[in-house]
Order: C-alpha cells, then structure tokens, then sequence
C-alpha cells in the first residue's frame, strides 16, 4: 500500500509541476531543458517504484518498468484515455497529459541507446569462450533452429494468410509483387526471430539465477542477435537494392555491409583492451569511465562515415550493440581478473539502468494496432505463428542436441521476451523502406508484436526459471 501511495503521490506533483510550468513559466529553452530532466527523474522514479510494486506481485521488475512507462506514455493515453475523456478534458490538462509527450520519448531515446550499450557490455561478459567452445554443438545447432527455422516458419505462415486476408496492411488501392512479398515475409520472419538479450540479463540479475537454462538462454540469446543484427544488415541492404532502382546490389555493396559489421566488431575489441588497461592501471572513477565508454558507443552508432570501394561511394553505419558486445567479450575472457571491478560497478548501476531503459521501450510502444480489427487479426497472425514455432524447434532441437529434460521444454518460454533492439530493428526496417506501400502497415505490426511480448515474455520467462530451480542459485547467471 505504501509503494503505491508513493507512485500516486509522484503522479500527482508532477501533474501539478506540468500544469504550473504550462500557466507561469512559458516555454523557453531552460524550461524545456528542466521539463525534460524532471521527466528523466520521474520515469526513472515512477518505474522503479512500478517494478517493487510488480515484484510484490511475484511478477518481474522488468514487467513494472515495461508497464509504467507505457501508461505514460504517448500511445495509451492517445489510444485507451483521451477518446474516453472527450469533452471532458480542459486545455490545460490537454496540455500536460500524456505526462512523457512523444517529443519527451524522442528526447530519451539517446539515454535508452546509453543503457543499451551498457546491457551489451555486460551480455557480451556473461559469455565465457571456454564454456561456449565446450556447448558449441548445443550453442550452434539451437541458434540456427531459433533464427533459421523460426524464420522461415513465420515468414511462411505470413506469405499463406496473406493469400486470404492482408496480414500486413497496404496503402489504399495499393499490390504487391512476387519480390516485394517475399522481402516482406522475410523481414517479418527475422524480427519475429528475435528476442531481448536486455530481458534476460534483466531478469537473470533479478532472481540472480544460474544454471544450465539460464545459461544456455543467454548464450542462444547473445549469438542469435549477433546473427540477426548480421542478416538484418544484408537483408535490408539487398531488399533496398531489388525494390528500389535508384540502388544497386553490386559486389561493392555488399563489401560495405560487411565492413560496417566487421568495423563495428574490430572497434569493440579495440576498446575492450582500452578498457581493460584503463581499468588496471587507473582503478579509479569507474562509474564515470563506464558512463563516457557507452556515450561513445551510443555516439559512433550516431555516425555515417563514407567509404569509397571500387569507386563507389557507401555510408557505413556502425553498429553500437556490437561494439558493446565485442568489448564485453574481450574484456570478459582477455583480463578476466583485471576487469573484475567494472562488471561489478556495471551491476551496481544496473537498477537505474534497467528502470530507464524499460520505461523508455514502454512509452515507445505503440497501440495505434489495436484499434483495428483487421490489424490486430495480423498481429494475432503473426504471434501464434511465432510461439508454436519457436515452442516447436527449440523443444524438438533440444531434445536433438540432449538437453536435460528437466529444464529442455521450458527454453522455449525463455526466447519469447522482445524489446528494444526489436524495436530499433523495426524502426529501422520502416526508415529503409518506407516508399514501400507497406512500409507503415509493417511498422505498425512489428510494434503490436513487441507490444505483447514485451509485456507477457518476461513473465513466461521469469516462471521458467523459477520453475527449473535456478533462480537463487548464482550472482545473476553468468555463462561460465
């Protein structure tokens, strides 16, 4: 009772500080600034105090984080409270509410890219190379299962239902041909293969769980999103050179891809020697370092250096998860002792972190699907397409490969949370083909999609785990 007296409280000041600075203070610059700074501190504080509430509920932290932010957020206000309220709501409570605006979600998206980086680093520690190199078979064959034929189950499923109903809505008036479809389903089936590496560090840190599950869940998890972000890269670059005549897909073309992977790994391996040295030779003022180390990684992703290969000029676009990772990874297996205190630190910063970061994914979620029968009968589509297909490799490639029956029919649960970076590679999808006359109806699928697993993966996942026994078993599940 008192946890949510203490939220409602939190609710109602800052309602009362919006209407204040909406009646007296303008709308100048320094006032923007501290609006968005008071924002900051009241989605981190409202979220954490979401997720003690949730915890209580014997639901995950995460779930609590997840929820608030999207109660505050743009879409459930514009969706579920303002139609309820019309004719009701005065001007300037029209004005303060939602209580984090759009404008605010866009201006913490560079702070939830800061948190991301910060996730990876600390995915990319958890996996020792020693321990992969002696679960590779495991490792490999359920990657592959969990991208390949997941994919290409709902990208199938996709390409059938829309010979009977519009699965993804068109522009009005609006076909597709033979290639346009097959980038479509293409692109749906490799989101929809995804799943949040955020999620499970989150939830692993949480119940401080260790195990066989837990690691085999984090290792699939990490490899399959190096994989995606991979593919992801290829697809959007070859899809963009078949529909658009403008761009062409050449020898060249495809060598800039690659070097913008292969740079986004070599300049985190570069960077986690730096780190490492920084962190054996200085020993001091390890909150600050960290926070400057991810404003840099979210900073390079923010950067487009062109590079001229058989004279043709390319954009590279470096990727921030990666380097995250590639640095974690490095420092995890390279200065295991020496780095010792900086994942501590990390772990000691991850509440605040998490909080953010989950807030920010809740607000970005989009509703605008639901309001649709027709969307929502896609979105409906695609998620029982994605659960019996993941359910059905994971479980039969885990008895393939023997895993523990114990613990083997629960994995599945744990590959179901998605999050931000599915939201960035949906983001992303959109921006690149966003001449398309499905550009806006894939968009709009996607969000529906991470929408629901956002919400109810977390929880599957945090019951497997406790179900398995894990949970309490370690210092929050790391892979070695």
């Amino acid at each position: 009772m008192q946890i949510l007296l203490s939220l409602i409280t939190l609710i109602i000041v800052t309602l009362l500080t919006l209407t204040l600075r909406q009646a007296d203070l303008g709308d100048g610059a320094a006032v923007r600034l501290a609006i968005t700074c008071m924002t900051v501190g009241f989605v981190m504080i409202g979220a954490w105090l979401t997720g003690r509430l949730f915890d209580r509920w014997k639901l995950p932290k995460i779930s609590g984080y997840l929820l608030f932010g999207l109660v505050v957020g743009p879409s459930f206000w514009s969706v579920l409270i303002e139609p309820m309220l019309a004719g009701y709501v005065d001007s300037v409570a029209s004005g303060v509410l939602p209580l984090v605006p759009r404008e605010q979600v866009e201006g913490m998206r560079f702070i939830k890219d800061l948190a991301i980086s910060l996730i990876a680093i600390t995915a990319g520690g958890e996996i020792q190379i020693k321990w992969l190199a002696g679960q590779f078979r495991r490792v490999a064959t359920l990657t592959f299962a969990a991208v390949f034929v997941v994919g290409a189950i709902v990208a199938g499923v996709v390409a059938l239902a829309s010979l009977a109903f519009p699965v993804v809505p068109l522009a009005d008036g609006a076909t597709l041909g033979a290639t346009e479809m097959a980038v479509l389903v293409v692109v749906i089936g490799l989101i929809a293969s995804g799943n949040s590496p955020a999620v499970a560090i989150a939830l692993m840190s949480e119940l401080r769980a260790d195990g066989p599950l837990s690691r085999t869940t984090l290792a699939v998890t990490v490899c399959k999103d190096l994989v995606i972000v991979v593919l992801f890269a290829t697809l959007l670059a070859v899809g963009k050179g078949l529909l658009d005549e403008n761009t062409a897909v050449s020898g060249h073309f495809l060598l800039a891809v690659g070097a913008e992977l292969g740079g986004s790994i070599l300049i985190g391996v570069v960077t986690g020697f730096v780190m490492g040295w920084f962190v054996t030779h200085v020993e001091q003022h390890l909150v600050f370092f960290i926070v400057g180390a991810c404003f840099l990684f979210a900073l390079l992703g923010e950067q487009h250096p062109h590079l001229t290969i058989g004279g043709e000029d390319h954009a590279i676009h470096l990727h921030p998860l990666l380097i995250a990772l590639a640095a974690g990874l490095v420092m995890r297996n390279f200065q295991p002792d020496e780095t010792e205190p900086l994942f501590h630190t990390i772990e000691h910063m991850s509440l605040p972190v998490y909080a953010v970061f989950f807030a920010v994914a809740g607000a970005e979620l989009n509703l605008d699907v639901f309001t649709s029968v027709a969307a929502v009968l896609g979105v409906v589509t695609v998620l029982l397409a994605r659960a019996l297909a993941v359910w059905g490799a994971i479980t039969l490639t885990g008895r393939w490969v023997g895993l523990e029956a114990a613990w083997r029919g629960k994995l599945w649960l744990c590959l179901i949370p998605q999050a931000g970076v599915t939201l960035a590679l949906a983001t992303l999808a959109y921006e690149t083909f966003e001449s398309t006359a499905w550009a806006k109806g894939l968009l709009s699928l996607l969000l529906g999609l991470v929408a629901v697993h956002a919400l109810v993966g977390p929880i599957a996942y945090r019951w497997a785990l406790i179900s398995s026994g894990e949970a309490g078993q370690g210092d929050g599940g790391s892979a070695h």
